[in-house]
């Protein structure tokens, strides 16, 4: 979000917040600030409706106060320091990699990973859809190596682990028999 959006956020929750806790100021300790309020107030259902609804103002206003001062989650990757400063590689520019390795490969045809750094190099799980005339030893053992070469020669980072999970051995309804 951008600052100016942040800061705007920030005022509406803090009015928010000050609604909230005048509605239940007025509910529960300052019934006489005016005739129709006293009025309103003096039957009982309307008083635990009317402190639900600054309840209510409090909690949106707590929520949107605290999700305008939290910073913004950052992406998890790969951090290197170069001569000339520090380069991060996000999971998703690493799994785009991969994927490109993947692909090159004859007989998947889904991959879908998830990368995890650890200070030991890249751990990378995969979840493979195969064609059913390939040999998933010989495939795996392929994929793992495209996968290990590919990361290396793009990223400059060391794989320690490739693991694979065949999730499905699937017809391919585009290739025919001739």
């Amino acid at each position: 979000m951008r600052v100016k959006g942040r800061i705007l956020l920030g005022f509406y929750s803090l009015l928010f917040i000050a609604a909230g806790a005048a509605v239940l100021a007025a509910v529960f300790t300052w019934p006489q600030l005016a005739g129709e309020i006293e009025r309103f107030f003096s039957a009982a259902e309307n008083k635990w409706i009317a402190g639900l609804a600054g309840a209510l103002f409090i909690l949106v206003g707590l929520i949107g106060f605290w999700e305008s001062v939290r910073s913004a989650p950052v992406e998890e990757g790969v951090v290197q320091e170069l001569a000339l400063g520090r380069v991060t590689t996000t999971n998703t520019a690493l799994e785009n990699v991969v994927r490109r390795a993947v692909r090159q490969i004859r007989g998947v045809r889904e991959v879908r990973p998830v990368i995890r750094p650890l200070p030991g190099g890249l751990n990378v799980f995969l979840r493979l859809v195969l064609l059913p005339e390939v040999r998933v030893p010989e495939v795996a053992a392929e994929v793992q190596e495209a996968v290990k070469e590919q990361i290396r020669s793009t990223v400059g980072v060391e794989v320690a682990e490739v693991k694979i999970q065949i999730e499905n051995i699937t017809y391919d309804p585009a290739a025919r028999v001739e």
